[in-house]
């Protein structure tokens, strides 16, 4: 089974930086967003892409394992939510 990648690990990333950041980007009045509602905000973006490339990650298993016609199927399922070109 493929390695799923931890959110966890992001978790702790954002909330480094929004520390970091806090003092000269983030703002604490009513009017801009919080740095964990911005940290939440990116987690929730990318959890769909994280979704996508473990369907990937199973359809390269099978590839590997000589299913060939239903790795197919997961390979065309991602190009399908991600063209050529649109993750860099």
């Amino acid at each position: 089974m493929t390695r799923r990648p931890s959110l966890s690990g992001w978790h702790e990333f954002l909330s480094i930086l929004g520390v970091q950041i806090t003092g000269k980007l983030a703002y604490g009045d009513a009017a801009h967003v919080s740095p964990e509602a911005r940290a939440e905000f990116v987690r929730n973006e990318l959890r769909p892409v994280i979704d996508a490339l473990d369907r990937f990650g199973h359809g390269v298993q099978l590839y590997q394992n000589g299913k060939y016609q239903d790795a197919a199927s997961f390979f065309e399922s991602f190009i399908e939510k991600y063209p050529e070109g649109s993750i860099q």
